[in-house]
């Protein structure tokens, strides 16, 4: 792995800038609330160096509520994408994991701990012992 990208992004992994999301690279709610998976914040640090740019999109499938007491009951989730493909909104895009000198088998593995419950201090140590 790229050693600047790694040091950047176990940087911000230990940090308590983002908070931790599941199964997007990064979410908001309709309050505002944003949520990042452990591959979203490398996204965004590849944004901060000018190297992608973020695209929001909006996700009318992923309902808050439906119920009476919400209103407007229907509000919707944006999840974003660092690319062009329908697989940049779970995975970093090709041009960030070839910036960052990790493989889609790699990238594929820490999703998973992600989305398995793994906070992010955790795998920012599985990031420095194993990547």
């Amino acid at each position: 792995m790229n050693p600047a990208v790694k040091e950047l992004w176990l940087t911000a992994l230990r940090s308590e800038k983002y908070s931790q999301g599941r199964s997007a690279l990064k979410i908001t709610s309709p309050a505002g609330e944003t949520k990042h998976c452990c591959l979203g914040v490398l996204c965004e640090i590849a944004v901060a160096v000018g190297l992608v740019s973020e695209i929001e999109k909006r996700n009318p499938m992923a309902l808050v509520c439906t119920c009476d007491a919400c209103k407007p009951p229907k509000e919707y989730w944006s999840e974003y994408s660092y690319g062009t493909d329908e697989r940049d909104i779970i995975y970093p895009p090709n041009k960030v994991l070839e910036w960052a000198g990790m493989s889609f088998e790699k990238a594929q593995r820490l999703a998973r701990m992600n989305d398995n419950g793994k906070p992010f201090a955790l795998i920012a140590d599985e990031i420095e012992e194993s990547y």
